[in-house]
């Protein structure tokens, strides 16, 4: 459900680059910045900045990244955004052998609510 006009769905896409490949249990914060467009499916897209980021390793490769931001143009214009992507390690043996190289997101959750 979504209290944007029109909207009940959208797409987008992020990279974040972890410093660390290990598989131990971690916390990284703070990661880079970043800035995502997000296209919803009545037409209209979002911009928002990121401007603090967390990423959370669990000891079987999963990481949870949490990202605290503001829509900088489009719909929701001026509300805080939160976005937290799960990325589960589908290698399993990968921890045994040197570590994780990448993890793609099965969740991605976004919430923008009004300031």
């Amino acid at each position: 459900m979504s209290l944007l006009s029109g909207v009940s769905s959208g797409s987008g896409s992020y990279t974040v680059n972890l410093p660390s490949t290990s598989c131990l249990a971690s916390v990284q914060s703070p990661l880079s910045s970043n800035t995502a467009t997000y296209h919803w499916n009545n037409g209209t897209s979002s911009t928002i900045f990121f401007a603090s980021s967390t990423a959370v390793r669990a000891v079987d490769g999963t990481v949870t990244v949490t990202s605290i931001g503001a829509v900088t143009s489009g719909l929701g214009l001026g509300q805080t955004a939160t976005r937290v992507t799960v990325e589960p390690n589908l290698d399993l043996t990968a921890c045994l052998t040197g570590g994780l190289s990448e993890t793609n997101s099965v969740l991605n959750t976004l919430i923008i609510a009004p300031v």
